[in-house]
């Protein structure tokens, strides 16, 4: 009789563990299912659009390299490069020697971080035909001289007519009108320096049309023209 109450108990406890594990279970999938309902919800991505800086880089071709590089600068453009369009890899020394074949980019819109790169040749050559390949050479000048005909007869040379000269009174000259003498100050002619705008303190001119940029890589501005 008393093993029997003792397997009763023991069934009756086995019975409430199972229950409270039940409960528990329950508990756990409602918990996860809000995780996932919460972890489900889709959170929108913040998204930032940054338009790209644009210029409007000007036709360089044609130009000194001085001057092209000032004009660049002042676009907005500040990584300008140049090499010998020859392809003879030589090295621009001075900016004012030598003039901008080709562009790249060319003319028109570009990105402002672009770099600009020109071909440049000596000041006194002529373009190549293409970037990379040798400039022609200037065309010689040929001088062709015709040898008189001999000739077959001997023609008397005529006697000289005899010429009457008449000697016409020389006629006084004018005076000339003295010259009216000035008044105040008269400044002297001024040399506009081909153009150019500014004297660069390495002693190279600038041909820029602002005064903003002029002369940033040639020591600063020493004198103003105009």
């Amino acid at each position: 009789m008393r093993q029997r109450a003792i397997t009763a108990a023991c069934l009756l406890a086995v019975a409430g563990l199972a229950l409270a594990g039940c409960d528990g279970d329950g508990g756990t999938d409602d918990i996860s299912g809000a995780a996932a309902s919460v972890s489900a919800t889709p959170t929108a991505a913040p998204t930032t659009t940054q338009a790209a800086l644009t210029g409007q880089l000007p036709n360089l071709t044609g130009m000194p390299l001085l001057a092209a590089r000032t004009m660049a600068d002042d676009a907005g453009f500040t990584r300008i490069a140049a090499h010998d369009a020859t392809g003879a890899e030589r090295t621009q020394v001075s900016d004012g020697d030598w003039k901008v074949c080709f562009q790249q980019p060319g003319q028109g819109p570009a990105a402002l971080s672009a770099p600009v790169d020109l071909a440049v040749v000596k000041i006194a050559e002529i373009c190549p035909p293409a970037d990379g390949t040798p400039a022609p050479s200037p065309t010689p000048t040929v001088t062709r001289t015709t040898a008189p005909s001999p000739t077959a007869t001997h023609k008397a040379t005529p006697k000289p007519r005899p010429t009457t000269v008449t000697h016409k009174p020389t006629p006084k000259p004018k005076p000339k009108p003295k010259p009216k003498p000035t008044v105040g100050y008269t400044e002297p002619p001024v040399n506009d320096h081909d153009g150019a705008t500014a004297l660069c303190n390495d002693g190279t001119l600038s041909y820029s049309q602002h005064h903003r940029g002029t002369c940033s890589h040639h020591h600063g501005v020493a004198v103003w023209y105009k």
